[in-house]
């Protein structure tokens, strides 16, 4: 969604330690100004990015919310990027039902403005969005293929090809999906026509 105002914006790295990922996923949706949740593979369990009309109501969000499960012991640890452009799109919350494949990618940069680092990232088809942060990483950047293998080439050739890129971190996303199996006929082994 294009923004046409002022936002306050920022990813929210989650680890949880032993409770169920997709649990906590849907209380963190359930906060204010949460857009996306996704459960990650890798060391960090979920990554958020919450957006706000104000840096007043983006700590609120942090403090009140995402603090509160933290005191109920869902959450062990956090660490939050804040988004560093006040223009641009932010999110709908449609990504938080992903293509078939769909990862979050982590960009260290070796220019100092991270504006080029963006523009050339978010030309390359499958990503979704890309944004300059401050944090642990310089840009980050969201990417939707329909397939593990359209995904891979995204990553391992397109991405490559945007030189400023020093180092990537490329954490895949796990969603709990259900599939229509057909059924079998009643009385049928497995495996025969």
């Amino acid at each position: 969604m294009p923004v046409t105002e002022i936002f306050t914006a920022g990813f929210v790295i989650v680890q949880l330690g032993t409770h169920d990922v997709h649990d906590v996923r849907q209380k963190l949706l359930q906060s204010g100004g949460v857009r996306i949740a996704h459960p990650l593979i890798g060391p960090d369990d979920l990554i958020c990015y919450l957006e706000t009309d104000s840096p007043s109501a983006f700590r609120r969000a942090l403090d009140k919310e995402i603090r509160k499960l933290i005191d109920d012991g869902l959450i062990e640890h956090t660490e939050t990027m804040m988004i560093l452009a006040g223009e641009g799109t932010g999110y709908d919350g449609t990504e938080n039902n992903p293509a078939r494949a769909a990862a979050w990618l982590f960009c260290d940069i070796s220019v100092g403005d991270p504006s080029p680092v963006v523009r050339k990232l978010k030309a390359v088809k499958g990503i979704r969005n890309a944004h300059p942060v401050i944090g642990r990483y310089d840009v980050i950047a969201y990417v939707e293929a329909d397939s593990m293998d359209e995904l891979m080439q995204i990553l391992d050739e397109d991405i490559r090809h945007v030189t400023e890129i020093k180092r990537t971190d490329t954490r895949l996303v796990l969603m709990k999906t259900t599939r229509d199996v057909p059924a079998r006929a009643p009385g049928r082994p497995v495996g025969t026509r």
